[in-house]
């Protein structure tokens, strides 16, 4: 997963939470974030929002197009080489970590503004990786530099843990109230992802893999709309988000995203507040040098409860779970199993 931002504008749910906002889900793109986004009410010019979060994605249901499958292998790129390697490598498990802070600002009473600074990424594969038998004239398995692996004989095969880590890209973005007539409200909103994050990290096995690194190498252009309407005392929302991916200069583009969220949130307590989400995900099929990239590329639907909890007028807690209810990738891949994030959010 874990790739990030945008606020869902909801009518205030409990006034003493008004203030505060939510949580940024964990996704692994910039589109689904800005879908999966509450907050409880528009900000007022001048006004502060800093929100510190970190989730932890669980990679490891082993899927073949839509069914389970025992086995999954998926071809790496070798960015710093320019090489494509076949696929050597069957995957168990991945998982991905995040930390984030996000500051906002009310600029006007209908627009405002943001960063999301990407702190810290991980990302980490448990694999087994098959050294083939092939022997040169001198008796000798000729390795491509940076493949090599010491001590093991050729034709075997042996488990390995791979993982690369940095600070993301960072994502700026403007959300503009274009419409709104008694507790219904229409919200526009434009995301950049900038290429800040390291795209040239080498995993423990050399490789650089643009599939671990911290930052895609590239520029990525979001846009979304969102409706919202209180019906009596839950706040409800609809939002649509498209993700235009662009390609780095190591030649890679992962694909462009389509995401559709339906969100309800219900004071459960004068303190506490529950909400859940249903979204839909469409991510295309990543290339390189032009060409299609085995095994990327997704449709998904998830249901992701969460809870919030105002520890004081001006600084709330939070905490959520994803929960696939269907996924379907391209080909074999390590699919969503569970995400879980947590964190807090001052407003001054």
């Amino acid at each position: 997963m874990p790739r990030l931002s945008r606020r869902i504008l909801v009518p205030a749910v409990v006034s003493a939470l008004v203030r505060l906002s939510s949580p940024a889900f964990a996704c692994d793109s910039t589109a689904c974030a800005v879908a999966m986004r509450y907050t409880d009410g528009a900000m007022t010019s001048g006004q502060w929002r800093f929100d510190f979060s970190v989730r932890h994605v669980d990679q490891s249901r082993r899927l073949y197009g839509s069914q389970s499958t025992s086995q999954v292998y998926r071809p790496r790129i070798d960015l710093a080489g320019g090489g494509f390697e076949a696929a050597t490598h069957q995957e168990l498990s991945a998982s991905m970590t995040f930390l984030q802070i996000e500051v906002s600002r009310g600029i006007t009473g209908s627009l405002s503004a943001y960063a999301t600074l990407p702190v810290y990424r991980q990302t980490s594969v448990d694999s087994l990786h098959f050294i083939p038998p092939v022997l040169d004239a001198a008796g000798n398995t000729p390795v491509e530099p940076g493949h090599e692996h010491p001590g093991v004989p050729t034709g075997t095969t042996f488990a390995m843990h791979n993982s690369a880590d940095g600070f993301g890209d960072l994502q700026v973005g403007l959300r503009q109230g274009v419409w709104s007539s008694g507790s219904r409200e229409i919200t526009a909103g434009l995301t950049v992802k900038l290429a800040t994050g390291s795209a040239k990290v080498a995993g423990i096995d050399g490789v650089v893999d643009p599939m671990m690194q911290p930052g895609t190498g590239a520029a990525d252009f979001v846009g979304s709309l969102q409706y919202t309407q209180k019906v009596r005392s839950t706040g409800v929302s609809v939002t649509a988000s498209m993700q235009k991916a662009t390609t780095s200069a190591a030649g890679y583009r992962y694909g462009d995203d389509a995401v559709l969220a339906l969100g309800a949130s219900h004071p459960i307590s004068p303190r506490v507040t529950g909400h859940v989400l249903l979204k839909g995900q469409r991510a295309g099929r990543h290339r390189f040098d032009g060409s299609g990239v085995p095994s990327t590329g997704l449709t998904l639907v998830l249901v992701s409860p969460g809870v919030r909890y105002r520890l004081r007028p001006d600084i709330g807690l939070y905490a959520t779970m994803q929960i696939p209810a269907w996924v379907r990738v391209n080909e074999s891949q390590l699919g969503p199993r569970a995400t879980l994030s947590a964190g807090f959010v001052k407003a001054f």
